[in-house]
């Protein structure tokens, strides 16, 4: 199936049925000012656009050092 994604930075996606999806992030928040030092929670969620898979979620821990 197609996939789509609600990704806050840019994001591709790769292959066809296994993928990799790789996401940049220019590590400013929604007021575009740099975050702090920690460990940061982001939920990935990607929905086909059509065929009949589901909706796929991953949470993934990003360290900012």
């Amino acid at each position: 199936p197609d996939w789509t994604s609600n990704v806050g930075g840019s994001g591709e996606i790769i292959g066809g049925g296994n993928f990799a999806l790789r996401c940049k992030w220019d590590r400013t928040n929604n007021h575009g000012r740099k975050v702090a030092r920690g460990l940061y929670y982001a939920i990935m969620e990607l929905s086909p656009t059509r065929g009949n898979a589901t909706k796929s979620q991953k949470v993934i821990k990003i360290l900012i050092p």
